[in-house]
């Protein structure tokens, strides 16, 4: 980004991946966290329910999709060494309903889970606070914004 004596910003594109053709092709790209302290961007790929992540030039360094994760990645969101997602809908009737996951970012493993009373019904996005202890999840229909906080072995609203 530069900005010029009249203050008008140009932003000026450096490199850009996971077109067509590609390794990890993406399927709707939904949401994205930077892991600073691994030098990494990780990407939500909703309809290819995985988190890519990449270092800042664009090669892949981690794909995350362990058991339980949720086929549809709808948002991200990193602190202390862990991906912070939620899953939203699936298109089949029978799939496990939608749910918050705590992925190990250095060996893919499920770390935790979260959920709200009642079950979340259509998250959307998720971010967490930098020690990783307060979670906020977004979902539509309901339109309502949720405040966990983690106490390292389970999540209470």
């Amino acid at each position: 980004m530069t900005v010029s004596r009249d203050g008008k910003q140009t932003a000026n594109k450096i490199t850009e991946w996971g077109n067509k053709g590609e390794p990890y092709n993406f399927n709707v790209l939904h949401s994205l966290t930077l892991a600073e302290d691994k030098n990494m961007i990780c990407v939500a790929d909703r309809e290819n329910g995985r988190v890519i992540c990449f270092d800042t030039d664009g090669n892949v360094r981690k794909e995350l999709k362990p058991d339980g994760f949720g086929g549809r990645i709808f948002g991200i969101s990193y602190a202390n060494g862990k991906i912070y997602a939620v899953s939203g809908p699936e298109f089949n009737p029978l799939a496990p309903g939608p749910t918050g996951s705590i992925v190990n970012i250095d060996t893919g493993n499920m770390d935790g889970a979260f959920q709200v009373p009642n079950g979340l019904k259509n998250p959307h996005d998720v971010v967490v606070s930098k020690d990783g202890r307060t979670i906020y999840v977004v979902e539509l229909n309901p339109f309502i914004t949720w405040k966990l906080t983690y106490s390292g072995d389970q999540t209470k609203n």
